[in-house]
């Protein structure tokens, strides 16, 4: 009975503070409204402007789910962009594939937003890189055709992507034998990853917003977990909100095979030519990694 009396004891506070000064309650609690629903709306105008093409339909439903289920799940801006040195959970050795062939991006980082679809709002590509990386997955498929497929993504329709077919049998009547592959295997750590992710993709370059003349050029992938600490540390790219959830406890101990892998990460679009070129080799090293293969490409 006493418990029951005290949950009601804040109810009956606000009701003698409205009885005391009611106008400034109404008042104090339009402002509220008004300051929820601006806020809501300019989200929501955020939300449609990163176009469709991830899961979530683009339109008020896509954003509620967006908004209210997704958005709170997702790390926070520090920890996306953090090199946290994950090595813990090194592969090969301790050696990443990227073997110091990156240097850092010049500039800032650019702006991002979202979750899913999980977006580059700025810095965007100018150059048509965008059609330059897509051709690069198209000859990364034709070179190692035992082990990748290029198709439409299965986690964002609208965008180009990569499948490593040496994880699983692609069910599709363009698929290569495996019969055929040569005598190449990713780690156990990279299946682990890439158990998680539709047909085992494991890079898809994004498709521009319905908006005329404008490009994107950014991409997703998978790299090993020495190469996510250095892309992100050199400012090349982020985490996706979502990397790791739910399938880790803490700093990547994986307990599940569900959700997106701890180095699902984000790469900015190239602003040149020579950022082209970094891009390809961020590419060549998901592809190492995916497939177990030495010479990429």
């Amino acid at each position: 009975m006493a418990t029951y009396i005290q949950a009601w004891r804040p109810v009956r506070l606000a009701r003698a503070v409205y009885d005391t000064s009611p106008l400034l309650v109404s008042s104090l609690v339009a402002l509220l409204v008004a300051n929820l629903a601006s806020t809501g709306y300019r989200d929501y105008r955020l939300y449609i402007s990163l176009g469709g093409g991830g899961p979530l339909p683009h339109n008020l439903f896509g954003w509620l789910v967006h908004s209210l289920v997704l958005q709170p799940l997702a790390l926070a801006r520090f920890w996306r962009t953090s090199s946290r040195h994950y090595l813990p959970l090194a592969d090969g050795g301790g050696r990443g594939y990227l073997k110091g062939q990156l240097g850092s991006r010049r500039g800032g980082r650019p702006k991002t937003a979202g979750v899913a679809p999980h977006r580059q709002v700025d810095q965007l590509d100018e150059t048509g890189s965008e059609e330059a990386l897509k051709a690069h997955l198209r000859q990364l498929a034709a070179n190692h055709p035992s082990h990748l497929l290029i198709s439409s993504s299965r986690i964002e329709p609208s965008s180009t992507a990569l499948f490593s077919l040496t994880h699983t049998l692609v069910t599709r009547s363009d698929a290569p034998s495996r019969s055929t592959r040569s005598a190449a295997f990713p780690s156990d750590l990279s299946r682990l990853f890439l158990s998680s992710l539709p047909g085992a993709e494991f890079c898809h370059v994004h498709a521009p917003p319905d908006a005329p003349g404008k490009q994107d050029g950014s991409l997703h992938l998978v790299l090993s977990p020495e190469d996510a600490d250095e892309v992100i540390g050199k400012g090349w790219g982020e985490l996706h909100g979502l990397a790791g959830c739910p399938a880790y406890t803490g700093f990547w101990i994986v307990q599940r095979k569900v959700g997106l892998p701890p180095t699902y990460t984000l790469i900015y679009a190239p602003r040149d030519d020579d950022e082209v070129e970094a891009v390809k080799r961020i590419i060549n090293a998901s592809v190492a990694f995916a497939t177990g293969l030495r010479e990429v490409p």
